[in-house]
């Protein structure tokens, strides 16, 4: 089974969803080494934290630019 990964803002202040980016499929063994997702999780099973460098460089992978300083952002499933 193929994930569907995506990078996900959420509000610092309200943890709502306020940004999300889809990735590439070609693209998930990379996005998942540089989120440090673990082998015994290669369906992105839970949401993994990502500092504002990882978020910026997975933002590049999906075609997009981030303000890390405006949300949090987690490399997800859906």
């Amino acid at each position: 089974m193929t994930v569907k990964l995506q990078l996900t803002g959420y509000d610092k202040a309200t943890d709502r969803v306020q940004v999300d980016y889809v990735l590439p499929l070609r693209e998930n063994d990379l996005v998942k080494q540089l989120a440090g997702v673990q082998n015994d999780d290669p369906e992105v099973a839970r949401a993994y934290p990502l500092t504002e460098d990882q978020a910026v460089e997975i933002a590049c992978i999906a075609g997009t630019s981030v303000n890390p300083g405006q949300y949090h952002y987690f490399l997800e499933a859906f």
